[in-house]
């Protein structure tokens, strides 16, 4: 397993750049879900944050992210590419996508490591992006042993509120009966 971690950090050029293709494509089809109603919403209150708030609704991304996930399939290392484009693309919907996206595909979340995963929470600053990131990504695979108890007891300690908020939403995925039949609230 960790033979096959370490390829997430080998990505190739092309896959770069196809990868940043597939975002630039699937942000444009998100954009046309938009509201500004939404948007607004969003960023005036409910979860305010310096990413851009395109204004679509979570049924709209978690369709794109099995599409994307349809058109990748058997490409691991091309879908940790795009989660990796959508988290620099500093998009709240896009953010979302990435972290749907990986969830849709086990063999591209296999081959996560603490760090990648670290990196696609990087700069999540409210409590939408931030609960996306703990229960589709950082909390399975906490759950999934891909995380130590370490690390996530190191978030909890931080400065940085939104890592502490990510310490204690990433336990949600430890309680999900569905995935653990019993929970784990030890």
């Amino acid at each position: 397993v960790n033979g096959r971690r370490w390829q997430c950090n080998r990505v190739m050029t092309d896959d770069v750049h196809r990868a940043d293709a597939l975002v630039t494509a699937s942000i444009t089809r998100l954009k046309a879900h938009a509201s500004a109603e939404r948007r607004d919403f969003m960023g005036g209150g409910y979860a305010p944050s310096a990413m851009e708030g395109l204004g679509v609704a979570v049924p709209v991304i978690r369709a794109e992210a099995k599409r994307l996930a349809g058109e990748l399939a058997g490409q691991p290392q091309l879908v940790i590419a795009a989660a990796r484009s959508f988290a620099a693309g500093n998009t709240m919907e896009g953010r979302q996508t990435a972290y749907a996206l990986l969830g849709r595909c086990r063999a591209a979340f296999d081959l996560l490591d603490t760090a990648t995963i670290e990196s696609l929470g990087k700069g999540n600053d409210n409590w939408a992006s931030v609960d996306s990131f703990s229960c589709e990504l950082a909390g399975v695979a906490w759950r999934r042993g891909m995380l130590d108890d370490s690390t996530v007891q190191r978030w909890a300690r931080s400065k940085d509120r939104w890592w502490r908020r990510t310490a204690l939403a990433c336990t949600v995925a430890l309680n999900r009966k569905a995935a653990t039949r019993t929970g784990d609230a030890d």
